[in-house]
């Protein structure tokens, strides 16, 4: 099997770690006596508050047996510290075991068309007054603290270079990921509901959590809480997102457990729709309802055929746990980008590929 999303530690096994694979690249030279050469770009993530560690693997190969793999990482999106943002680097044994996919031909139509698929990419300095540009666009960061930087521009993503910390420019840039956290809220929570309730109809936002989230049912803060008060974070319930109330949160390694966490949380003052407080609580628990929803919109117990929701393209984000949405997404360029020209092609040419959230519930509009 060919996994592309996050290959997760499992709650069973200890380590802080998972990874996320990308294509990368096999190649011989002059020399190599019968071995081919592979390089791998991969993303290791952890089990927590969600940091992306952009590295490369490396190693020879033939059809009987393989070298130890070289492994470098000098480039992440994570808070700061000396722990936090250093580079790895390690030699790892491993195994080979040759192997002929069955779906080989399928697998490389569906690489080739989506990298076929990916937008067009140009040099910074192609840009007018390029140097001004890159002045004024970068004038609030510390380059330090910056992943990657891109502008997109009449269907152009014209890309700064991504360097690493210690070893020059990062070889593989659309394939990196990078931990984005508050606004993964937004973009991961906020576009899901609007396109669900597209699909589901108006009702979503009033569905209760209690409906969908049982183990909550029976704790008073969350009776009347809807969908629409958790992803506006206003659900007069207690939440935390910081300090040491959030470790055993963090720590916990599956969705039980989480939201055993989440029920230990003593009620608070405000009613639902009162109070507004930020926490990546709030929308962990509107995640697991939304995904019990579609488990029911869809029939997936199977006592009727139904139909599971399915995107046509690959999923710009990745979670920490698989399905769950907690602190961050693991993001990458082009799917990102592309939903960004398709939202802003949709506003141009008045369609509705999302529900019209807004307009109903008394945000004001853009111009147009």
């Amino acid at each position: 099997m060919i996994e592309r999303g996050i290959i997760a530690s499992g709650e069973k096994q200890r380590s802080f770690w998972n990874i996320i694979f990308s294509p990368g690249r096999v190649w011989s030279e002059a020399g190599d006596s019968g071995y081919s050469r592979a390089a791998l770009p991969f993303t290791l993530t952890d089990n927590r508050i969600g940091q992306a560690r952009n590295g490369i693997a490396t190693f020879v190969f033939n059809s009987n047996e393989i070298s130890p793999v070289a492994i470098q990482i000098t480039q992440e999106t994570s808070a700061e510290g000396d722990y936090m943002r250093t580079d790895f680097l390690a030699s790892i044994l491993v195994e080979y075991e040759p192997a002929v996919f069955p779906e080989r031909e399928r697998h490389i139509r569906e690489l080739r068309a989506e990298l076929d698929a990916k937008l067009p990419v140009g040099n910074w300095s192609d840009l007018p007054d390029a140097a001004l540009t890159a002045s004024l666009f970068n004038m609030l960061v510390v380059p330090s603290d910056v992943s990657a930087a891109a502008l997109l521009l009449d269907g152009l993503l014209y890309l700064q270079p991504v360097e690493t910390r210690s070893a020059g420019p990062f070889p593989y840039p659309q394939s990196m990921r990078h931990g984005v956290f508050s606004v993964t809220k937004t973009l991961a929570m906020g576009l899901s509901m609007f396109y669900l309730a597209q699909r589901y109809g108006d009702q979503l936002f009033d569905a209760l959590i209690t409906d969908y989230v049982p183990e909550l049912a029976d704790h008073p803060g969350w009776s009347g809480v809807t969908f629409e008060h958790a992803l506006n974070m206003v659900t007069g319930t207690e939440a935390v997102d910081s300090g040491s109330r959030m470790v055993p949160f963090l720590r916990a390694r599956s969705a039980v457990e989480k939201l055993a966490i989440i029920h230990d949380f003593p009620d608070a003052p405000p009613r639902p729709g009162e109070h507004f407080l930020y926490a990546s609580t709030h929308t962990f628990v509107l995640s697991c309802a939304v995904g019990n929803y579609l488990k029911a919109a869809n029939n997936c117990d199977g006592s009727k055929s139904g139909r599971r929701e399915r995107s046509t393209t690959r999923c710009p984000l990745t979670f920490g746990l698989k399905g769950y949405l907690l602190w961050s997404g693991f993001v990458d360029r082009d799917p990102v980008c592309g939903s960004t020209r398709r939202l802003r092609e949709q506003e141009r040419n008045h369609e509705s590929i999302c529900h019209p959230y807004g307009a109903l519930h008394g945000v004001p509009q853009a111009a147009s």
